[in-house]
């Protein structure tokens, strides 16, 4: 999640052009602006934690099956990279958009066997925001 998450700089108004950056490089920023609290970040590299968040709508909130403990994590993870800034939300947004546009294309049987191959964990290189396709789209493999 996090190594996937480009960070560049955005602007979110054009008037006065201030930076807002995401994921990783978010990190790097605040650990100069804030105290991190790291007994609550969530680190990929330390742990499976792609279960902790869900991708719906495009959004991204802690999952359901989260205990008390593990949604205060994701939460702080959440606020503190900036997964929940427009943009990542927007971006996530377009990904279910396209996606379904192309299935839209297809016959039934097409559409089961496309879904496969792009939410089959085992390729080469996942599709941008394949955690949230996933979480999208993954009912129709069923």
């Amino acid at each position: 999640m996090f190594l996937s998450c480009d960070g560049e700089k955005y602007s979110n108004n054009e008037n006065n052009r201030k930076e807002i950056i995401t994921c990783g490089h978010r990190k790097g920023i605040i650990q100069h602006q804030a105290k991190i609290n790291y007994d609550l970040l969530l680190n990929h590299a330390d742990e499976e934690i792609h279960f902790l968040f869900k991708y719906i709508d495009g959004l991204i909130t802690p999952s359901k099956i989260c205990s008390n403990k593990e949604k205060e994590k994701a939460t702080y993870t959440i606020k503190m990279l900036s997964l929940d800034f427009h943009r990542l939300n927007n971006t996530r947004i377009e990904a279910i958009i396209q996606l379904a546009k192309d299935l839209n294309l297809l016959t039934d049987n097409e559409k089961k066997l496309f879904i496969d191959s792009v939410l089959d964990e085992d390729q080469e290189s996942l599709p941008p925001f394949f955690s949230t396709l996933k979480d999208n789209f993954s009912f129709l493999l069923k």
